[in-house]
């Protein structure tokens, strides 16, 4: 995820989200937050979470 932030690559980031990350996370706010970004295409808040 981090080196998709770093390449400022959002398809990348959700396809990762979607296939690997997003069951590690039990945390409903941080899942929110981090799907809410993904939505929006905000690549500099994901990458102050992932780079």
């Amino acid at each position: 995820m981090g080196a998709a932030a770093d390449a400022d690559d959002i398809e990348a980031m959700r396809a990762i989200w979607a296939d690997t990350l997003a069951g590690m996370f039990t945390d409903p706010a941080e899942t929110a937050a981090i799907e809410r970004a993904l939505d929006a295409g905000d690549i500099d808040v994901l990458q102050q979470m992932f780079s």
